[in-house]
């Protein structure tokens, strides 16, 4: 009797390891499922798998996502701030225009005004810091007292056909046009030169001009209008962890029919052509265009010529390795990689 006793309390033992293995695992695998990290391209307010599947889309213009998954869209002339599961949290009367990029809490965001000016309607640029609260930290109008500011060839230039996305309310003259907004990140530049340092704030604006504004938003520090002695026209300048400024050259003020990604080592002062297609007039964006670069040092990027494209190149062999066509689109700013795994688990503001 002792002996059956044995016996079937081995067994029961037995059953009981098995079922704790299998909770165990089962646990293991839930818990690799919800922190599994997954890269995704944004293309304006629509996510496209690695296989250039569309799985989310949103109707906005563009959208900016936080790494918990709540985001920013811009959606006719307001900002609105949605939680991770794609609840209204509030609105704003904010314009935006070319992006949204995000720091930390802080919501970068590209607006602006039209005042009178010289007896005519001016278009104006506001950069706003704004906070997940929805309240206005700092900001910065590009008023024409700035004027002085732009380079002698731009003052010349400033005034060029002006036409909104939407609707040009009577403006046919625009005194800036700011297309990106960064907050710098900590970089080896720095410790060259303080004005590249981090927590100061880079803009590019399209009329000819990379340029740097304390962490205040108030003084200018720097400004960038020539490489290799030519007046560019460019888009998308970031400053990298490296101390390299890289960025979207579109044309030379309508002095060449191709458009190249650039660098600039902000140590040595050495250009570089990231990419330049073969013959270069394959690639020519010459109004938008978007650079990332990613962890893999390829780079990511975008071209508005029809069709509209995202393609990732390698600089390493002047290749690209992944592209994708938006049949659907007529323009096209930007396309980003980012980890959107924790939301797409999360939202249900998916009209897919």
């Amino acid at each position: 009797m002792l002996k059956i006793k044995i016996a079937k309390n081995k067994k029961n033992v037995i059953i009981l390891i098995n079922l704790l293995i299998l909770i165990i695992a089962s646990f293991s695998w839930l818990f690799k499922r919800l922190s599994k990290n997954e890269l995704y391209n944004l293309v304006e307010c629509q996510i496209f798998n690695l296989n250039s599947e569309l799985v989310w889309s949103f109707p906005a213009k563009r959208c900016a996502f936080f790494k918990n998954g709540d985001f920013v869209a811009s959606i006719n002339n307001d900002l609105s701030y949605f939680n991770d599961r794609g609840d209204l949290v509030w609105k704003k009367d904010i314009k935006n225009h070319h992006q949204i990029n995000l720091d930390g809490n802080d919501i970068l965001v590209i607006s602006e005004e039209f005042n009178q000016y010289k007896n005519q309607k001016i278009k104006f640029d506001k950069l706003l810091i704004v906070s997940r609260e929805g309240k206005i930290k700092k900001q910065f109008y590009l008023s024409d007292k700035y004027l002085n500011w732009y380079p002698k060839h731009l003052q010349k230039l400033w005034k060029l056909i002006y036409r909104d996305e939407e609707d040009n309310k009577g403006v046919t003259h625009e005194f800036s046009h700011i297309c990106s907004f960064y907050k710098i990140p900590k970089n080896n530049a720095s410790k060259k030169n303080g004005v590249f340092k981090e927590g100061n704030y880079i803009i590019t604006d399209y009329k000819g001009e990379i340029f740097i504004l304390d962490s205040e938003l108030k003084n200018k520090l720097w400004s960038l209008y020539k490489v290799r002695n030519e007046f560019i026209k460019p888009h998308d300048a970031q400053i990298t962890t490296e101390g390299k400024l890289i960025f979207y050259f579109n044309n030379i003020w309508g002095k060449r029919d191709y458009t190249t990604l650039e660098s600039l080592d902000l140590i040595t002062n050495e250009s570089k052509i990231l990419y330049k297609d073969n013959p270069p007039e394959l690639f020519f964006a010459w109004k938008k265009g978007g650079i990332q670069l990613l962890d893999n040092g390829n780079y990511l990027t975008s071209d508005d010529s029809l069709p509209v494209r995202g393609f990732e190149i390698n600089p390493r062999t002047n290749q690209i390795i992944w592209s994708q066509f938006f049949d659907d689109m007529d323009t096209l700013q930007q396309v980003k990689r980012l980890d959107l795994s924790r939301f797409l688990r999360n939202s249900k503001a998916s009209i897919h």
